[in-house]
């Protein structure tokens, strides 16, 4: 798997309104983090992970890896004293279908089973890919929404405080 990341300047330079989201919610160093990896370490990385009352730990080469807060704050920028909004328990106000179809070009389009990102306009197809890519990265389709992915587009859309290390973490 190769290492992902985006520069937000690149794509505010060229018109796009996502990247203030990005910034105004603290993710843009995470985003932007780049350098080398190693797919071996990272594969028992994974391989060995545990992660247990919101913190997360593994063994590579011998060595004890905890991402506990300290390490989401100092190492990857994130937020974690944040009063935050589960996003598994949905927002107040929140319809998944209703905010599906405020995301598409042609919002009077129907809609099947399937949740196409194809069809999204090109902001919200960015920000899609940014979250299935980089901050939530899964190993299959990407050409869908998740309800996950639709819930999280809305709080970053609507500049909702998440618990991005807990989000992170879990997915691992």
């Amino acid at each position: 798997m190769n290492h992902k990341y985006i520069s937000t300047s690149w794509f505010t330079n060229h018109g796009f309104q996502f990247p203030q989201l990005l910034i105004a919610l603290g993710l843009q160093f995470f985003v932007e983090m780049e350098g080398i990896i190693y797919p071996d370490l990272i594969r028992v990385f994974y391989s060995n992970l545990k992660y247990r009352q919101r913190i997360a730990s593994t063994k590579v080469k011998g060595v004890h890896i905890i991402l506990d807060d300290d390490i989401w704050e100092n190492v990857a920028h994130l937020n974690v004293n944040a009063k935050f909004v589960d996003i598994s328990s949905g927002f107040e106000g929140y319809n998944k279908m209703d905010v599906y179809r405020s995301f598409l070009r042609d919002q009077a389009a129907r809609i099947g089973r399937l949740l196409p990102v194809g069809k999204f306009r090109m902001n919200e197809r960015l920000l899609h890919y940014i979250i299935s890519w980089i901050l939530l990265p899964r190993p299959t389709n990407h050409a869908s929404c998740t309800e996950s992915d639709i819930s999280i587009m809305y709080g970053l859309i609507n500049r909702i405080q998440m618990d991005w290390p807990k989000l992170i973490a879990e997915n691992m």
